[in-house]
């Protein structure tokens, strides 16, 4: 390496000679009297050096960080959304059983990680002494430490780092009998490539590494075993958590004709679909909460909703604590691909209709024969159809989604899912 970079330099300053003439001859009489491979040497010297005690100062924090611990859950933030919610109550559970887990996220901390009460450390761009590591040294780095603080066991939930080291490293996770759990939710699917996508795609290696793989929905590991012609593993299905409200009367109410929207504003959620919804029926507000968009279509997009009279829209939300469900007859959920979103569990659970794409792990939720369940997502007529259907008949599905969120609390409940997530935990650690 320290050979490739002395002759990177030496062509770089070549190339400065045949460019600038200026400095031509001082840069050939260096290179003649060795002067210049001298100076080349001490400076790649030092930067190896240097680098050599930038790894050192990595290791060192994170074997301090992981004493005393039992679990690690790898995640790349902590930030408002389903999954990151889910991974608060992840360490909850743990914490309640007596373990000790850990959290390390791999990209920066985010916003929402003191939610998460416990303790933390951030590898990612954030940390000024991980910030200029490359990925495979701060694989073996993690690697490392995990095996010398003899962490018994690793959570790997969206990780892209972690699911790295599972392909590098596989057979030193194996050697050192360090138990993997990875949460995957769903297969993306891009309209523009016309292909599945998403991190079982990308990393399959680690579904046959891994000791157990979580999910909240079915879907996407059947859907995985048939575009992989039957390939499987060990997979535990784990619905996520939701408190039971109580009871909420919805029958007889008066109608507000307001429709709630609250979710992303990227393209997989599909707002330009929802901008063709709201353009066909001028007759309905649609209420829309969701962070402002990053990339300039779907600013373009936010624009076009924004310039319709129908459309109020009212920027993100923290927690359910700021809707008032009162106010809305019912939530229409637009994706092009998905697992169980989190936010319609607690729409349902508030005893608030859906309408709601047929894609993913929803129909296991709704029933597949759900009235409101829109077959074609892509299409903005269906959901004007269920729209209309839902106002035709409001009381039946109210009575509908009382019986929806009775399956919820029975398969979706927090207890439910700390028990199972408990045992899985504990009886890879006894069979290590």
């Amino acid at each position: 390496m320290k050979v490739f970079i002395k002759q990177a330099i030496l062509r770089f300053l070549k190339i400065i000679a045949y460019f600038l003439p200026q400095h031509r001859q001082r840069i050939n009489f260096l290179h003649e009297t060795a002067e210049l491979k001298a100076a080349i040497s001490c400076f790649v010297h030092r930067l190896f050096k240097a680098h050599s005690l930038q790894l050192l100062s990595c290791k060192r924090q994170l074997k301090d960080f992981l004493i005393g611990v039992d679990i690690v859950l790898f995640v790349p933030w902590v930030k408002v959304g389903g999954a990151d919610k889910l991974i608060t109550q992840y360490v909850q559970v743990l914490k309640n059983a007596g373990l000790r887990p850990k959290l390390i996220t791999t990209i920066e901390a985010g916003d929402r990680i003191m939610e998460a009460n416990c303790d933390f450390l951030d590898i990612g761009k954030n940390n000024i002494l991980w910030t200029y590591i490359y990925n495979y040294d701060k694989l073996g780095i993690v690697l490392n430490s995990l095996t010398e603080a003899k962490v018994q066991a690793i959570h790997i939930i969206n990780s892209r780092l972690l699911l790295q080291m599972m392909y590098y490293y596989y057979n030193e996770v194996k050697e050192n009998q360090l138990k993997i759990i990875i949460s995957y939710f769903t297969l993306d699917y891009s309209r523009e490539l016309n292909k599945w996508l998403g991190f079982p795609i990308m990393y399959p290696e680690s579904l046959q590494n891994a000791d157990v793989i979580l999910s909240d929905n079915n879907y996407w590991y059947e859907k995985f075993k048939e575009i992989n012609k039957g390939v499987d593993f060990n997979y535990v299905k784990l619905g996520s958590p939701t408190k039971v409200v109580e009871q909420i009367v919805r029958k007889n109410r008066v109608i507000s004709h307001k429709i709630l929207w609250a979710s992303r504003i990227v393209n997989s959620k599909l707002p330009d679909v929802l901008y063709q919804i709201a353009l066909i029926l001028p007759q309905f507000q649609f209420i829309i909460y969701g962070g402002k968009p990053d990339t300039k279509p779907e600013k373009i997009i936010l624009e076009k909703l924004l310039q319709l009279e129908n459309i109020d829209f009212r920027d993100e939300y923290n927690s359910l604590s700021e809707l008032n469900f009162t106010e809305f007859d019912l939530y229409l959920y637009t994706s092009s691909y998905d697992g169980i979103p989190n936010v319609l569990l607690e729409m349902v659970n508030e005893l608030l209709p859906v309408i709601c794409s047929d894609v993913g792990g929803i129909s296991e939720v709704v029933g597949k024969d759900y009235e409101l369940l829109v077959k074609q997502p892509l299409n903005p007529l269906e959901y004007t159809e269920k729209i209309k259907l839902f106002y035709a008949d409001i009381d039946y599905f109210n009575q509908k989604t009382q019986i929806i969120k009775n399956i919820v609390n029975s398969e979706y409940n927090e207890s439910k899912f700390a028990s199972n997530y408990l045992a899985i935990v504990k009886q890879l650690m006894l069979r290590g």
